[in-house]
């Protein structure tokens, strides 16, 4: 729980704390902003303290009675109850979204160790509407993805329509550079383009629902009418057993990673596999190299820092995409506005 309280030094950026409660079946992510100079330090670790107790409270009431609105988000405002007497300065809120046990069989998988039947869900215009299951399925979510599974209504087939072009990222958050890629991507296709999010990454931690939920609707106000897909697929290999035929918009850093041997234990043998793999379920990647420092590498060069087989599935998208760096914008984002 990251907390700035008052201190014998100055100190930049409000007073303030968040804490979170995980757990399978929902995330509560919540937040206290303290009145300046109003307080001593230990009173100002009271509040905190209290917050802290509440947060943990409420998210076990709502919990222990869960309703069906599962997968969507919620916040409300909270008072500042303490043994310490608020000021009207102070400001609590907390934020949560609830699962039923699919949506936490698919995040976290079964309790006896099974995997999950769901292999991706769908958001359209912000709205949970679609979920593929084992075997490549389509079925209409309705109401919860409980009830989808005990009463499937098959749809068309997704994967071999609107899965046929898929943009895989992280999205942390959308910015130009994915703009540009969409809009490219989309001209050179000339197909609709989906939009992807793994809730598992072979490089970072899993995604948790509040998190996903979010990305999703940054998505969705960036890229309106676009369809926003969540998988666990973390490698190419699970996304091309999900979407065969299906053409990779991606990076040229993804396609860098995909040929190296580093990314499948060192094993040069591994890695040719999941190429042959990949090619054997007839997946394709549109590459796009991205200026870096006014420059950007070219098709030529990057080809000859994949394998050969892995280079025969690539087409490359002639104009690089503008430098954009996620990690600024999520910096500059969580930079107070008085600091």
């Amino acid at each position: 729980m990251p907390a700035s309280l008052v201190a014998d030094r100055p100190k930049k950026g409000k007073r303030r704390a968040f804490c979170a409660v995980v757990s399978r079946r929902g995330v509560f992510s919540a937040s206290l902003a303290l009145a300046e100079r109003a307080r001593s330090r230990g009173e100002e670790e009271r509040v905190v303290a209290d917050f802290i107790l509440l947060t943990a409270l409420f998210a076990a009431r709502k919990l222990r009675t869960p309703d069906d609105a599962s997968w969507r988000e919620f916040s409300e405002l909270s008072s500042v109850d303490s043994s310490v007497a608020p000021t009207p300065e102070d400001a609590a809120s907390i934020s949560w979204t609830l699962l039923d046990s699919a949506g936490a069989d698919f995040l976290y998988g079964r309790g006896d160790g099974t995997p999950s039947k769901l292999r991706a869900l769908r958001w359209t215009d912000g709205r949970l509407d679609r979920a593929l299951i084992d075997g490549g399925a389509s079925l209409i979510v309705a109401d919860s993805l409980e009830s989808a599974l005990a009463a499937p209504v098959a749809s068309d087939d997704v994967t071999a329509t609107e899965r046929r072009a898929i943009f895989p990222g992280s999205f942390n958050p959308p910015h130009a550079g994915h703009a540009q890629i969409v809009a490219a991507a989309t001209r050179r296709l000339e197909t609709d383009l989906a939009l992807e999010i793994s809730a598992r990454n072979v490089d970072k931690p899993p995604l948790d629902a509040l998190g996903l939920l979010r990305r999703v609707k940054a998505l969705g106000e960036k890229f309106p009418g676009k369809s926003v897909w969540i998988s666990n697929a973390a490698r190419f290999a699970e996304k091309a057993e999900l979407s065969p035929n299906a053409t990779f918009v991606v990076g040229a850093d993804t396609i860098l990673r995909l040929g190296d041997p580093r990314y499948e234990g060192g094993s040069v043998e591994r890695r040719d596999a999941v190429v042959a793999r990949l090619a054997a379920l007839n997946v394709r990647f549109l590459v796009f190299s991205r200026t870096r420092d006014g420059r950007a590498e070219s098709p030529d060069e990057i080809k000859r820092r994949i394998p050969a087989a892995l280079a025969d599935l690539c087409d490359f998208a002639p104009d690089p995409i503008a430098e954009v760096s996620s990690t600024e914008l999520r910096a500059k984002s969580r930079r107070p506005s008085d600091a």
